[in-house]
Order: C-alpha cells, then sequence, then structure tokens
C-alpha cells in the first residue's frame, strides 16, 4: 500500500512538471497570444499588466516559479484563465463538474449495462458446443460465503 502511493505521488509530481514545463518551452507567452487577436490595438502597458496578472513576468527565476506553481496547485488556486480571462480556472471547473460527472456515469452505466448483457448472452454463441456450459461456469466459479 505504501509502495502504491508513493508511485502515486512520483506520478503526480510528473504530471505537474510536464505541465509546468510544456508552456515555458512555447514560442511566445499567453497574454501576448491573447492579444495578438487585437492586432496591435492593445498598449505595452496592458501586456506588461497581463503578463503580471498570469504570473509570467515576475522577478522570480523559473525554479521560484516551479515552486510557486507547486504550492499554488497544491492548495488548490490554479489561478486565472488564458482562455476565458478573467475567469479563475476553479469556478471554470466547478461549473463544468456537474455535466461531466453526469456523462462519466452515465457512460459507466450504459457501458456496464452492454457489457453484461452481450456477455450474458454471447459467451459461447447461440447454440454452439460449450456456451450454456461456459455460462454456467462461470457463475458457479465465484467463492461462496
Amino acid at each position: 500500500m505504501v509502495r502504491r502511493f508513493g508511485a502515486l505521488l512520483v506520478t503526480c509530481w510528473v504530471a505537474l512538471t510536464v505541465n509546468f514545463a510544456l508552456p515555458r518551452l512555447m514560442p511566445g507567452n499567453p497574454a501576448e497570444t491573447m492579444f495578438a487577436r487585437y492586432q496591435g490595438k492593445v498598449s505595452p502597458t496592458a501586456i506588461k499588466t497581463m503578463e503580471l496578472a498570469f504570473g509570467l513576468n515576475t522577478k522570480t527565476g523559473e525554479l521560484g516559479q516551479y515552486f510557486d506553481y507547486l504550492g499554488h496547485t497544491l492548495t488548490g488556486n490554479l489561478g486565472v484563465s488564458f482562455s476565458y480571462f478573467p475567469a479563475r480556472v476553479g469556478s471554470l471547473i466547478g461549473e463544468a463538474l456537474p455535466w461531466t460527472l453526469g456523462l462519466v456515469g452515465f457512460a459507466t452505466i450504459l457501458a456496464f449495462l452492454l457489457g453484461t448483457t452481450l456477455g450474458w448472452w454471447r459467451p459461447g454463441g447461440g447454440g454452439r458446443r460449450g456456451g450454456a456450459g461456459r455460462r454456467s461456469s462461470t457463475l458457479s466459479s465465484s467463492p461462496s460465503a
């Protein structure tokens, strides 16, 4: 159990590290990309303000930004959305979560019902030798109390 929990922590750390590194490896920054659609109608001061709001142009180095990112992620402070500015990422997740859970729940129930039905009626084929025997051996192989 401790070993699995350690593997979970390492996996989460690797995922967070990749998530931190990938946007920084891309050319430009999100503030410039966001204002590119305005075709030069935005002042450089506004771009600098957005960079500060997004945490892109801070006095800390990459390592300091990385530890800030980890701390904010662990405390649930996911910041401002680049795509839906000025919405907070946490509020966007909160709005989408009920729909996501409903879709996942429906898909899980549907997959269970279809899988169980098809597994029950198609183990050996209709009328093929071994179909009913396989079905009964599967049911009788479960441990009894």
